[in-house]
């Protein structure tokens, strides 16, 4: 059985440069990428005299992607490096999130992402922090349509 490639960068979104590459080299190694929600902007008419309500518009709204990754240092200081590196990378106000799956690559243009450190809910896991690895994942909303 073959194993899937999955790649994970972080780009400018006016420049496209490569702002930080999620690879194993770079200490990171990509656990899922998902596509997460997808939710619809509705404009509805209703009144007090009738039940319910009539969709009168609808639009795709904002999704979102999720990304899970293990950073994995040599030390406690260089774990805390590579957590704050990929924040500062997935926090800017605006960026493309490119994911490579089997050699298909996705750009979106994304906004400032949420981020969990640990098992959900924040939780450390104390067998992987003594490992020097972390769980890290992202919830970032990014547009319905891709990047060319």
């Amino acid at each position: 059985m073959a194993v899937l490639a999955v790649d994970v960068q972080v780009l400018d979104a006016s420049t496209q440069t490569l702002i930080l590459d999620f690879t194993t080299a770079n200490g990171y190694r990509i656990v899922s990428v998902a596509e997460g929600d997808r939710l619809w902007r509705r404009d509805t008419a209703s009144s007090k005299w009738v039940a319910g309500r009539v969709l009168t518009n609808a639009v795709l709204d904002y999704q979102t992607a999720v990304v899970s990754m293990y950073c994995k240092a040599a030390s406690q200081s260089a774990l805390r490096t590579l957590v704050a590196n990929a924040r500062a990378a997935m926090e800017n106000t605006s960026y493309l999130l490119a994911v490579s799956i089997g050699g298909v690559v996705e750009k979106w243009l994304c906004e400032p992402a949420d981020s969990t450190l640990g098992a959900p809910g924040g939780i450390y896991n104390r067998d992987t922090f003594v490992a020097l690895q972390q769980l890290l994942t992202f919830t970032c909303p990014r547009s319905p349509i891709l990047v060319a």
